[in-house]
């Protein structure tokens, strides 16, 4: 294969420690992504994994000790020898150094996970840009040239069961096929799935839904059975019928919903194009480093229906209705985010949204009310953009060949003037008739949350024109504090 060397260590405090490293450990080598993506010739400048024969916490220490103004250390496994090297001075860079697992680097690469990563290059011709003398000991460079994904042993899924959603997110994140011996490894380890740690199993996870298309690799994992593993919830939902108005049972309906959303990310309906670098910039923006809420949207477009098969009921005419699904949605929601270990934050953004999904019958009362309109933006805030395109995506999945094109567009224009209003009202805040100092000089309220409560009251009503001046709301205030 044609080598592009995309990494340039010649300069700078990196390429110092890396020497130095050298200096330490000449037995040291690069191994794993840094030298599969540059046979892909893919950049990579924020990370790179080195094995070495000496305690790669000992070689750690050492090198702080030596660079000590812009670096640091934090051991990761005291059992392997592994810690990380994080460097942030002119730019920010980490560095993984490991013991050997094994007797050599050749034992060590073929304990690995799959052969795209298990090939190795000495550390000195590394530096050199050559990639001559590779060490690959189980075919990596040919599965790479024929773009597979494959373990390196039967052992490999036995050894770690994360390796299994790892092996989904090289898929989707190379574009590669998973060979067939693979696939059934990885189906006869999913049982373990529940020896893993929740914050292993979100981490992948979000890797997986980050990617632009991950809704195919959600397919490919819930055709091997992995999803039921991490979500038993969903299992209610396959084959559960829904109605008329609905075209697929509640799990591809779900599945459907998230294939949409994405279709939404990357071509947005008219009514929302002119918001579209805000709309980028929200789903872009992290809820908690390296979990942006365009990921936490897809989890919600898979998770918004499944309080469906609890709430069933028909009525006398034999239609099955699912009156209230939303909050029993949002109850396994809730169970499911907690168990993955997301923020308060994000679980709090995650129900809110399958909570509210079935709101979308304002949007197609056009024109829409102004009261209603003002509402919806209060109680969602900014995430009522995520709301917003979670909504449309659930139509489009609705109905398949029978959709109601001009329902769509009429939900879709609904959320057009949604957006508008709301961010009218951040960019021209409406000003308060009252505020904090008033409430302490006029009603001799201490500082705290009960002010924040009053004033937002006050900021309601006021937005819905039911305060109309200075005076009404002071008596409004009275009336809150002497009901």
């Amino acid at each position: 294969m044609t080598v592009e060397q995309t990494l340039n260590f010649q300069d700078g405090i990196v390429g110092d420690i890396l020497i130095t490293i050298l200096k330490i450990d000449p037995f040291t080598f690069v191994v794993g992504g840094a030298v599969r993506d540059n046979f892909l010739g893919k950049t990579r400048n924020n990370d790179l994994d080195l094995v070495m024969a000496m305690k790669g916490c000992e070689v750690a220490e050492r090198i702080v000790s030596i660079f000590s103004d812009g670096i640091t250390h934090v051991p990761l496994d005291k059992d392997t020898g592994t810690s990380r090297i994080v460097v942030w001075k002119d730019a920010f860079f980490s560095i993984d150094v490991c013991t050997f697992q094994g007797a050599d680097i050749h034992e060590d690469l073929a304990r690995r996970d799959f052969t795209i990563n298990a090939m190795a290059v000495p550390l000195r011709d590394f530096l050199d840009s050559r990639f001559v003398d590779v060490i690959d000991p189980t075919g990596g460079l040919s599965d790479l040239s024929q773009a597979i994904i494959r373990a390196c042993s039967t052992r490999c899924f036995i050894d770690d069961p994360l390796r299994i959603l790892r092996a989904y997110r090289f898929a989707a994140l190379l574009g590669f096929d998973i060979s067939a011996e693979t696939r059934a490894l990885m189906k006869e380890s999913i049982p373990k799935l529940s020896a893993v740690s929740a914050e292993r199993l979100r981490e992948e996870l979000f890797f997986i839904l980050c990617e632009e298309n991950s809704s195919h690799t959600v397919d490919m994992i819930q055709a091997d059975g992995v999803l039921d593993a991490l979500f038993p919830e969903i299992i209610p939902s396959r084959g559960f019928e829904q109605n008329d108005y609905h075209h697929l049972d509640v799990f591809n309906h779900a599945l459907e919903t998230l294939r949409c959303l994405e279709t939404v990310f990357t071509n947005l309906p008219a009514a929302l194009d002119p918001f579209g670098d805000r709309i980028e910039e929200y789903l872009n923006r992290e809820v908690v480093k390296g979990r942006p809420r365009r990921a936490l949207l897809k989890l919600g477009a898979l998770f918004h229906d499944l309080g469906k098969p609890s709430s069933l009921t028909i009525d006398p005419s034999g239609r099955r209705r699912f009156s209230g699904h939303e909050v029993a949605s949002e109850h396994l929601v809730k169970q499911i985010a907690s168990r993955l270990r997301l923020s308060r934050k994000e679980q709090k953004i995650l129900c809110q949204w399958v909570r509210g999904h079935m709101r979308g019958t304002l949007l197609s009362m056009l024109p829409l009310p102004q009261k209603g309109t003002k509402r919806l933006c209060r109680e969602f805030g900014d995430d009522i953009i995520g709301l917003l395109l979670l909504i449309i995506s659930d139509r489009a999945a609705t109905r398949g060949p029978r959709a109601n094109k001009s329902e769509g567009h009429a939900i879709e224009l609904g959320a057009g003037q949604v957006l508008e209003s709301y961010f009218q009202r951040i960019e021209a805040p409406v000003q308060l008739f009252v505020d904090g100092h008033d409430l302490i000089n006029f009603f001799g309220m201490s500082q705290g949350p009960e002010i924040g409560r009053i004033l937002r009251v006050v900021r309601e009503l006021q937005e819905d024109g039911i305060l109309r001046n200075r005076e009404e709301a002071l008596a409004k205030v009275h009336t809150l504090l002497h009901r």
